[in-house]
């Protein structure tokens, strides 16, 4: 406190006195307490004294060499744990103190995910600080087979969207972070497979395709016969009955689906290709006419001749048939002979000749 000091001085015989008063400066320094704040919170530190006109200085070192600020307070961002040293001047008088702000930042690790459609998996987090009692809450619910307040949840997304997990610790500090989750829209989609024509002459072409195709690699295989096996839309040449089977992936998911063809091999001859030993033409509409039978018939030509040689039918055409006429007459029962010339689709060339019966 405040005193006043007096000097007597005497001789013996006179005496005098000095008074000089003191005034004492009490800089009393009043300060927060220690306080913890969650990362990224600002928070204003500050510091007061009962008497006016008093210098402060702020550092986070006690022989204050580097300052931060020169006022009673300032605001800290709360990036990391720090101790603030304060000093109060006024005169030649000085007062110090110092405060501990703590930092609780929430951190953990997540990873965004990819997955194909109709699967499940699980999404993950990882505390990074062991001291933390994490508690969570994902959103949003749709597809989250089970507890959703787990660190941990397994989801079966049927299309591709983010979730958001918030994990809050002991002291109340929470964080929030996303996760992608993209889902292959692959099995979902309705793939057209096909060979045309799905049945074909031996030696000739199909033409395999898988629609749609933009946005998708291929596999064709079994890849011998096939000209362009990664293509959306290839030529195929099968020797034999083959089921084609064709790989889709669009990078991160891939199916498998087939189209099966038919390889067919033409006889050019009996049994395939024949002519009837005897017809009935009395139109009863039941074999009143004699064709050639058979498939695979590219070119032909087939007469027939009476037991004198004459010619009584011909043609280059096998929808064409004998009516049992000649010259505008029915002719009469007996044995006729034909001759039967033919080339096949696959080029190849039988000739024949035998008896018909004409029956009445």
């Amino acid at each position: 406190s405040d005193i006043t000091y007096n000097l007597i001085v005497t001789n013996g015989l006179c005496s005098d006195t000095f008074t000089h008063p003191v005034k004492v400066t009490d800089i009393n320094l009043q300060i927060m307490k220690d306080t913890l704040i969650c990362f990224g919170t600002p928070i204003d530190i500050n510091a007061v004294s009962s008497i006016s006109d008093v210098d402060f200085s702020w550092s986070n070192n006690s022989d204050f060499k580097d300052p931060i600020s020169k006022k009673a307070s300032f605001v800290y961002e709360g990036i990391k744990s720090n101790t603030f040293y304060v000093k109060a001047e006024k005169f030649t008088c000085v007062n110090t103190d110092s405060v501990r702000i703590n930092v609780s930042k929430v951190d953990f690790l997540t990873q965004d995910i990819s997955l194909c459609y109709g699967d499940t998996i699980y999404l993950k987090t990882k505390n990074q600080n062991s001291g933390d009692l994490l508690k969570f809450f994902w959103k949003p619910e749709n597809f989250i087979l089970g507890n959703n307040s787990l660190d941990s949840i397994l989801i079966s997304p049927e299309h591709s969207l983010n979730y958001f997990v918030t994990a809050k610790n002991q002291f109340g500090c929470e964080k929030t972070d996303t996760i992608g989750v993209l889902v292959s829209d692959l099995k979902s989609k309705n793939f057209i497979i096909k060979a045309e024509p799905d049945s074909v002459l031996k030696g000739n072409k199909v033409m395999l395709s898988a629609s749609p195709s933009k946005g998708y690699s291929f596999l064709w295989w079994p890849e011998e016969s096939i000209e362009n096996k990664t293509e959306a839309s290839t030529s195929a040449m099968p020797v034999e009955n083959t089921n084609y089977i064709v790989k889709i992936s669009d990078g991160l998911c891939s199916i498998s689906d087939s189209t099966y063809v038919r390889v067919y091999d033409i006889i050019c001859g009996e049994p395939n290709i024949y002519v009837p030993n005897a017809f009935t033409p009395n139109d009863d509409n039941n074999n009143d006419r004699v064709f050639v039978r058979g498939n695979y018939i590219k070119e032909l030509y087939f007469s027939i001749y009476n037991r004198w040689g004459e010619m009584v039918f011909e043609t280059k055409d096998q929808n064409k048939g004998w009516d049992g006429t000649y010259k505008g007459m029915i002719a009469d029962p007996g044995v006729f002979v034909y001759y039967l010339t033919i080339t096949c689709d696959n080029n190849q060339t039988h000739f024949s000749k035998g008896n018909i019966t004409l029956i009445k």
